[in-house]
C-alpha cells in the first residue's frame, strides 16, 4: 500500500479537507466549488478569510488524560496548534457565513471531511471509530485528540484488532469474542469487485479456509498473511495521520518502547470507568498459522483435519494443500490475476485490431465504390455521345434504305432471254434502259413471267408510280 502523500494543500502544512461530508463528494478533491462568482462575492470571501485568520483564538487546554497521551508521543505546542487548525477548519465549514473565534466541538458529520480519497470504502470505518469513542452527535476537542491520536499510533497487529471491532460494529454481531466465516464473507463481499487493487479481495474465499470461527488472534494472523483484508483500515490510518499532525511526524516517531497492546471496546474512550493496575494488557499473539506457513508444514493428524473440514464447501470438504486449506497465497493470486489481466489486454488488443481492419476494409470499399461511380459517370458521358452518333447514322441509313425501297418498288420485272430483241415491245425494258440503246448494264433486269408455250409474256409498264402511293402500298 503506497503511503498517502497529498499533492494539493489548503493552507500552510495542512492536508486537503473535503467540503462535503457525503461519501461521494460533489465539489471535487480539494473541496473548492468551481463556479462563477461576482467581484463582490470574491471580495466578501477574501474579507471573511482574513477575519478567520486574525480573529481565531488559541486552542483550548486539553484535559489531563489527553496531555499525558500527547506527552507520551512527544508532541509539543506546535503540534497542538497544527491539530487545532484542522479542528477549527472543520468547525468553520459547518457555517461558512459565520466567523468562529474558537472551536470546542464539531458535528459528527464534519469528521467525514477528513477523508478525501476512496471515501466509499473507509468512511464506515471512521464512523465506527467515532462510535467506539462514544461520539454520538458531536465530537469535543478532547475526544478528537484522544481518538485520533490513539488510532494513529496503532501498529499493524493492533490495527487488525481495531478492524475486528469495526466488523462487529458493522454486522452488529451478538458474539463479541469471535467472528464466523460467514460473517467475514458477508463483510468483505463489497470488496470482491473493488476497482482499487489494494482493497480488492478477488481470489480470496473464506470457504477455502479450514477455520469456521476467528478470534482476534486468528484474525490478526489472517490479515498479516493476506494484507488486502487490512489495507482499508491501514489507508484510513494514513488519511488521519496526514492531519494529526502530519505524515512526517508519524514516519519519524519512535515506536520501540511501545508493546503490542490489546485493543478492546474501551480503548478509544477517555473515561472507561476502570483502571488497569498493571497497565494496559498486552496482546497475546499466537503463531498457529503463520509459523507452519513460514517454515513449511507436514500433515500429521489427517483425521483431525477431516473432522474439522468435512462440512466445508457444502459437505465436499477441503484438501490439506497448506495450512490455509485450498486458499492460494497472495503471491499466487497475484500471478493468476496478472495472467487474467494479460489475457484481457490481449483480447482487447485483438479486438482493437479487428475493429481497425474492419474500418480500413470499409474505407477501402467506399473508395472503390467512389471510383466505380466516377468511372461509370465518365463512361456514361462517352457512351452518350457515341449513342448520339450511332442514332444519326441509323437515321441516315433508314432514309437511304427508304429511298432505295421506293426506287425498287416502282421497278417492273422484265424477262431476260439471253439477247434483247429489237422487235420486242418497248414497254418491256423502258424502265431498265432507253428504247434506242437497250437496258442499262449495271442494273438487274427483271425476269418476265413465262406463258404456256414457253415464251415470255410481255408486260406493259404504264410508268413510275408516285412516291406517296408507293409508301402507302408498302404500309
Amino acid at each position: 500500500l503506497k503511503p498517502y502523500r497529498p499533492q494539493q494543500r489548503i493552507g500552510v502544512g495542512r492536508a486537503p479537507i473535503c467540503a462535503s461530508p457525503s461519501a461521494h463528494c460533489p465539489c471535487g478533491r480539494n473541496g473548492a466549488r468551481r463556479g462563477r462568482r461576482t467581484a463582490m462575492d470574491k471580495l466578501k470571501a477574501l474579507a471573511t478569510r482574513c477575519a478567520r485568520v486574525v480573529l481565531k483564538g488559541a486552542p483550548p487546554e486539553p484535559c489531563e488524560e489527553v496531555r499525558h497521551l500527547m506527552k507520551s508521543h512527544k508532541m509539543n505546542s506546535s503540534h497542538i496548534l497544527h491539530i487545532y487548525d484542522v479542528f477549527h477548519y472543520l468547525k468553520q465549514l459547518e457555517d461558512p457565513e459565520e466567523v468562529f473565534t474558537s472551536a470546542f466541538e464539531v458535528e459528527l458529520e464534519s469528521m467525514k471531511r477528513l477523508i478525501v480519497e476512496r471515501r466509499r470504502w473507509i468512511l464506515p470505518m471512521l464512523m465506527h471509530l467515532m462510535d467506539l469513542g462514544e461520539c454520538e452527535e458531536e465530537v469535543t476537542w478532547d475526544q478528537f485528540l484522544w481518538i485520533i491520536i490513539r488510532f494513529c499510533s496503532l501498529s499493524r497487529v493492533e490495527l487488525s484488532q481495531a478492524l475486528f471491532l469495526f466488523i462487529q460494529k458493522e454486522l452488529q454481531s451478538g458474539m463479541l469474542h469471535c467472528l464466523t466465516a460467514m460473517q467475514l464473507q458477508e463483510y468483505y463481499k463489497p470488496y470482491q469487485d473493488c476497482p482499487i487493487r489494494a482493497f480488492s479481495t478477488y481470489g480470496f474465499e473464506f470457504d477455502k479456509l479450514p477455520s469456521n470461527r476467528y478470534y482476534p488472534s486468528d484474525f490478526a494472523e489472517l490479515t498479516q498473511r493476506f494484507p488486502q483484508l487490512l489495507n482499508p483500515a491501514l489507508f484510513l490510518q494514513r488519511q488521519l495521520q496526514a492531519h494529526v499532525p502530519g505524515l512526517d511526524f508519524w514516519d519519524q516517531a519512535d515506536q520501540t518502547d511501545l508493546l503490542c497492546r490489546k485493543i478492546t471496546f474501551d480503548f478509544f474512550k477517555i473515561d472507561t470507568g476502570r483502571i488497569h493496575l498493571w497497565g494496559e494488557p498486552p496482546f497475546r499473539e499466537s503463531c498457529d498459522w503463520l509459523l507452519p506457513d513460514a517454515i513449511g508444514a507436514i500433515a500429521v493428524n489427517e483425521d483431525q483435519w477431516i473432522m474439522r473440514t468435512s462440512v466445508r464447501r457444502f459437505g465436499r470438504g477441503l484438501r490439506q494443500v497448506s495450512v490455509w486449506g485450498e486458499q492460494p497465497p497472495p503471491e499466487q493470486i497475484k500471478k493468476i490475476r496478472d495472467g487474467f489481466d494479460r489475457e484481457a489486454e490481449e483480447a482487447r488488443r485483438l479486438q482493437a485490431e479487428r475493429e481497425f481492419q474492419a474500418r480500413q476494409a470499409e474505407k477501402a470499399r467506399r473508395e472503390r465504390a467512389k471510383r466505380a461511380a466516377k468511372e461509370k459517370a465518365k463512361s456514361g458521358d462517352d457512351s452518350g455521345s457515341e449513342n448520339g452518333e450511332e442514332e444519326e447514322e441509323e437515321e441516315e441509313d433508314e432514309s437511304a434504305s427508304a429511298e432505295h425501297a421506293a426506287e425498287t418498288d416502282v421497278a417492273v420485272a422484265v424477262g431476260q432471254t439471253g439477247d434483247w430483241s429489237a422487235e420486242g415491245p418497248r414497254e418491256a425494258w423502258a424502265v431498265g434502259g432507253s428504247a434506242q440503246n437497250g437496258p442499262t448494264p449495271d442494273r438487274e433486269t427483271p425476269v418476265l413471267p413465262a406463258t404456256g408455250d414457253g415464251a415470255a409474256a410481255p408486260v406493259t409498264v404504264e410508268g413510275p408510280r408516285p412516291l406517296a402511293d408507293t409508301a402507302a402500298r408498302r404500309g
